[in-house]
């Protein structure tokens, strides 16, 4: 069950030069975990969404958001089971990851999105675009653990 605002209703913030950046926002799963995910940028734009490496988190990300809504793009981070706010998972993160991710867009209303994985989130978005593919536009891979990223290219 949804316990977060529709983005759409928060105005933008003059404290971050108008860029939209809801850095902490919760949605809960069908079994009740807690999932955190940052919704930051422009809400009409092209929608990234970013998994973080195996050492960083939401955070990070801030000052990035605020560049990619100069280039029209909404980000969407999510925090993997276990890391910062989000709830920790059972034996099989990789997978609960990548229903946690699905979740995410289908707690948003949003369709397809393009992939951006940084470092060891390069191989939980490389499983989620190989899961489902139709929900991804495209993606990009900063620095992946090559040996963690399956073949998805189809």
């Amino acid at each position: 069950m949804a316990r977060t605002l529709e983005p759409g209703h928060a105005p933008p913030n003059p404290a971050t030069g108008g860029v939209h950046l809801r850095m902490t926002n919760f949605f809960w799963t069908r079994d009740g975990r807690r999932i955190c995910f940052s919704d930051c940028g422009d809400l009409h734009g092209r929608v990234l969404l970013k998994t973080h490496s195996s050492f960083g988190g939401r955070w990070v990300w801030e000052p990035t958001a605020r560049l990619l809504h100069n280039f029209g793009f909404r980000l969407l981070i999510i925090e993997r089971p276990g890391v910062g706010l989000t709830d920790p998972a059972g034996r099989d993160r990789a997978r609960t990851s990548i229903a946690d991710a699905i979740a995410l867009l289908d707690h948003l209303g949003i369709d397809r999105v393009y992939g951006l994985g940084t470092s060891g989130g390069g191989f939980h978005l490389a499983e989620t675009i190989a899961a489902h593919p139709s929900r991804f536009s495209g993606a990009a891979f900063i620095s992946p653990r090559a040996f963690d990223v399956p073949a998805i290219a189809g």
